[in-house]
């Protein structure tokens, strides 16, 4: 099983929409009835799986008193409900003013039941777990319910929340009218933005809070209906708060029967920058920095909501992580099997591992469009340390075992501050996307790594040349250096041509020459073109490359069945995500002449693909036999098709790490 991944929406479409949700009520209302209709199916995995044997006491449908009375009590008012909406269609042989007495009578009846059995009178709760003495000074966490909520499952969901990150827990209590009725109120709340005394209470209490100097943070964690009542409350701050102070917001949902979230970008200027590799850009683009979206595919609420939603365009907000499981209860569905707990010592906390932590990123090629650059995504998620490369989940970085280890973040960067950064160089049709994997592991182990998205890779004119490329590189490169700091190129393919080219002036020997500090300490070509200076594509055979299409009236080439030239060997689904990033490349860079081959006044590796179907193992043989390479070359062969970090990672990454503390010592 896998996670499937949705880096969030950039924003600014200006796609024309199914139904905007402010659009009119009636039609609204309409949309949402077909989607339960079509979703009908799926009413079940609201409750299921219920697994006896595996529930604890925060479990909503452990066998518990305060819980037995909770599931009597809505049972009960499931009926009554039901059968009161049935009798209203008698109103019209009824006197108006019998017909107003008995909807009266039914619905003090109804309150009065919640009120007493389980609501109670108090508006929020705090957690009832202790909390170590400083650990939340500087956060300030609100917890919003959903659906069938009352006090005894509202105490238990935070008092869950507490114990699994260590923090207290502030929660509004949303307060159920029964089943029946509170779904009611969702169409009225999603339909007509209808904001109850509940909303304004969660409004008026994060507003104050994010105006409080004491806290640095505030977490929102919204659940169910929850995530239509929070979407408004969001909306609300959107309208009055200070844009440095939202930034301090943070926001998480579990089965989110939202049909909106905003989180508009602070600049249009920003809008472009999430969907290309501009992580520090990214990180502060929008409105709020950290929104997640948490949901089951078997989930009810969650079809209704997020899952139906996330994918219409600039309409929800965030990143949404889609588990293949089922259930829609906060505790015993999503609590429980992303977080499981675990006794320490008479303590009861959250385990470092669990099954959801642990599955497989995926994504869907077809929903990359008008979305945060895939990586952008990542970096941005500060899953930057110790934390494996695969929890890319901010939410995952709160937990006590993770973030809260005293100096681990701080450790961290230190010990990546005394190591060489990567700059990675894609090669022809190729683009940043592509090198996620690489990048991400790279970083996991303490090494600052950036990439370059060359101009001449592209969908669309104008197709420039590889000048145009080399000025990227040189622009990357300056900015690394100019910061003092040691750099190892990682070149793939053409890369290794444009990439060769911008080293020139910015070796480590030519600024310390110079009395500056930092520079390019090595070079790696990856399954690339080292070609000497004065060298370009005119003075070797390219005949045979036959899965180049040329488009010579439009100035680009395409590559025909790019799965069987750069990825023969890359499996499924990695492979048709690979394929689908591809894209046209300028045929202006044809004419390239090498103004610069690094490789003679820097040390420089060779990663050589025995399986190529792209540059023939016998081409890439003979770059890495040229002599005259500063002192020598390293050559590792790796039996791996064009793109060996898909398919031999840990080799790509040992070869890197082991060429880095090389020149290191």
């Amino acid at each position: 099983m896998a996670i499937t991944f949705y880096p969030s929406q950039a924003g600014g479409s200006t796609a024309k929409l199914p139904i905007a949700y402010t659009g009119h009520p009636m039609h609204l209302l309409w949309s949402d009835l077909c989607l339960i209709w079509r979703h009908k199916g799926r009413v079940g995995g609201i409750l299921l799986p219920i697994r006896p044997f595996k529930l604890d006491e925060f479990d909503e449908l452990y066998l518990s008193p305060k819980n037995i009375l909770a599931i009597t009590v809505h049972a009960f008012l499931v009926l009554a409900q039901l059968s009161f909406l049935l009798s209203l269609f008698t109103a019209l042989w009824v006197p108006v003013w019998a017909f107003a007495v008995y909807v009266t009578g039914f619905l003090t009846f109804n309150w009065a039941v919640c009120r007493v059995f389980l609501n109670g009178g108090q508006s929020s709760l705090e957690s009832t777990v202790g909390m170590k003495e400083g650990i939340e000074s500087k956060d300030y966490w609100i917890y919003l319910n959903g659906v069938s909520v009352g006090c005894s499952w509202l105490q238990a969901n935070i008092d869950r929340l507490s114990h699994t990150f260590g923090r207290r827990i502030v929660g509004v209590l949303n307060p159920t009218d029964g089943i029946i009725f509170d779904l009611i109120q969702c169409m009225v709340q999603r339909n007509l933005c209808y904001s109850t005394q509940d909303i304004r209470d969660a409004y008026q209490l994060i507003k104050e809070e994010l105006l409080n100097e004491k806290h640095q943070k505030v977490v929102f964690i919204l659940h169910s209906q929850g995530g239509i009542e929070g979407g408004l409350v969001i909306d609300w701050l959107l309208d009055e708060i200070p844009q440095d102070r939202m930034q301090r917001l943070e926001v998480y949902t579990f089965g989110n029967a939202a049909n909106h979230f905003n989180n508009p970008h602070r600049l249009l200027a920003s809008t472009n920058k999430v969907m290309q590799l501009d992580v520090r850009a990214a990180k502060q683009s929008k409105a709020i920095r950290y929104v997640e979206h948490y949901a089951n595919s078997g989930d009810f609420v969650a079809q209704f909501g997020v899952l139906n939603f996330h994918s219409v365009s600039n309409r929800f907000m965030g990143r949404v992580f889609q588990s293949p499981k089922s259930g829609h209860l906060l505790n015993m569905h999503y609590l429980h099997e992303m977080f499981p707990l675990e006794t320490i010592n008479g303590n009861l906390r959250c385990k470092d591992v669990s099954e959801f932590m642990e599955m497989e990123l995926i994504g869907d090629p077809e929903e990359l469009d008008e979305r945060e650059d895939l990586l952008t995504s990542i970096l941005t998620s500060d899953t930057q340390s110790e934390i494996p490369t695969k929890a890319i989940m901010r939410f995952s970085f709160l937990l006590p075992g993770l973030a809260l280890l005293p100096g681990c973040i701080a450790a961290a960067l230190e010990k990546r501050a005394t190591k060489p950064t990567f700059l990675i160089v894609p090669g022809a049709w190729h683009q940043p996307l592509h090198y996620t994997t690489l990048i991400a592991t790279l970083i996991g182990n303490g090494y600052e790594t950036t990439i370059v998205d060359l101009p001449t890779s592209t969908k669309g004119p104008p197709f420039l040349s590889y000048q145009a490329d080399v000025d990227v590189v040189t622009k990357s490169l300056n900015s690394q250096v100019s910061a003092g700091k040691d750099v190892i190129m990682v070149m793939h393919s053409y890369g290794g041509v444009c990439g060769s080219a911008a080293v020139q002036g910015l070796t480590k020997t030519a600024r310390k020459a110079a009395g500056k500090k930092g520079g390019v300490i090595g070079l790696v070509y990856m399954a690339a073109f080292a070609f000497d200076t004065g060298v370009g594509f005119k003075d070797f055979d390219l005949s045979g490359l036959t899965w180049m299409n040329i488009h010579g009236t439009e100035g680009y080439a395409s590559v025909t069945n790019p799965g069987n030239v750069f990825y023969q060997d890359v499996a499924q689904p990695l492979k048709s995500v690979s394929e689908a990033l591809v894209r046209n490349e300028s045929l202006a860079i044809f004419g390239a002449v090498q103004s610069y081959a690094g490789f003679h006044d820097v040390k420089s590796t060779y990663i050589l693909t025995t399986l190529d179907n792209a540059i023939p193992p016998a081409l890439q043989g003979f770059f890495s036999s040229q002599t005259g390479a500063f002192g020598g070359w390293d050559v590792v062969k790796v039996a791996s098709g064009h793109a060996p970090w898909l398919t031999h990672l840990d080799d790509v990454k040992n070869t890197l790490i082991k060429f880095a503390i090389s020149l290191a010592s």
